[in-house]
C-alpha cells in the first residue's frame, strides 16, 4: 500500500471559539518549513459523520507534490475538536474508502 492519507484528530479541554481555533491551525501549517504555497479557502458551516463543525479546504506543496485536505473543527461538551484530513492529489482515489471509513464510524461520546 502506497499512499499519502493523514487524519489527525485533536481535543482541547474547554471552549475555543471555532474560527480562531481554525485560524490558529491555518497559522501552524504556513510556519511548517516543508510545506509550502499555501491555499485556504474560507470557512464554511460543514459536518463530519452529522456532527455540525466549520471547515476549511485547503492546499499546499511538499516535497515537489501537490496535497489537498480539509480542517473540521467544533465543540462538543467542555472540548473543542479538530478533525485534519490531508493527502496527495494523485492519491485521492486510493485513499477515499479508508477515510470514508473513519469517517462513518467517527463519534465522540
Amino acid at each position: 500500500f502506497d499512499a499519502s492519507g493523514l487524519l489527525k484528530l485533536t481535543w482541547i479541554n474547554g471552549v475555543l471559539d471555532s474560527r480562531e481555533y481554525l485560524k490558529m491551525i491555518q497559522e501552524e501549517y504556513e510556519n511548517q518549513k516543508l510545506l509550502n504555497d499555501f491555499e485556504f479557502q474560507s470557512a464554511r458551516d460543514n459536518s463530519f459523520n452529522r456532527i455540525q463543525s466549520i471547515s476549511c479546504d485547503f492546499k499546499f506543496n511538499t516535497l515537489g507534490v501537490r496535497h489537498s485536505g480539509v480542517i473540521y473543527v467544533f465543540v462538543r461538551g467542555e472540548n473543542t475538536y479538530s478533525i485534519i484530513k490531508q493527502e496527495a492529489i494523485e492519491d485521492i482515489s486510493k485513499n477515499k474508502k479508508g477515510f470514508d471509513l473513519i469517517e462513518d464510524t467517527f463519534k465522540v461520546e
